[in-house]
């Protein structure tokens, strides 16, 4: 999965953001996807960053960082042709939690992510523990 699933509320916002940047109509709160109407090749990047920060339940954070280079999808990864060119953020068509991002492999493929399940299975606690690191 290389995309981004947000709630609906921060597509807009994000919408909105792309849009002024591109200076276009590149995101549809209707379709709930951005894309770009010519091969990935082709698209200027802005040289800007998306940053984001991941907070656990005891207050430890860890950031992600990515340029806009590293967000480009080709049509082909999402069923359409080459001529397009994704950007990876998508808003999920079931109603999800109004609060959680899915992040797939375009943000975590430049990192370690050890998922824990010894808290749910072994102590029936109703949580996993996650691990986060760059890669050497």
């Amino acid at each position: 999965m290389p995309f981004i699933y947000v709630p609906s509320d921060h597509f807009k916002v994000i919408t909105e953001s792309v849009n002024n940047l591109y200076g276009s109509n590149i995101c549809s709160n209707v379709k709930g996807q951005c894309w770009f109407n010519m091969p990935c090749s082709s698209v200027s990047t802005r040289s800007i960053s998306l940053f984001l920060r991941l907070y656990d339940s005891v207050g430890g954070q860890f950031a992600i960082n990515l340029m806009d280079r590293d967000l480009l999808i080709p049509g082909n990864e999402v069923g359409e042709d080459t001529s397009r060119c994704y950007l990876p953020f998508f808003y999920p068509l079931e109603n999800g939690p109004a609060d959680t991002w899915k992040l797939g492999n375009i943000v975590l493929k430049k990192y370690y992510v050890i998922l824990d399940m010894t808290p749910f299975s072994e102590r029936f606690e109703d949580y996993i523990q996650v691990g986060i690191s760059e890669l050497n």
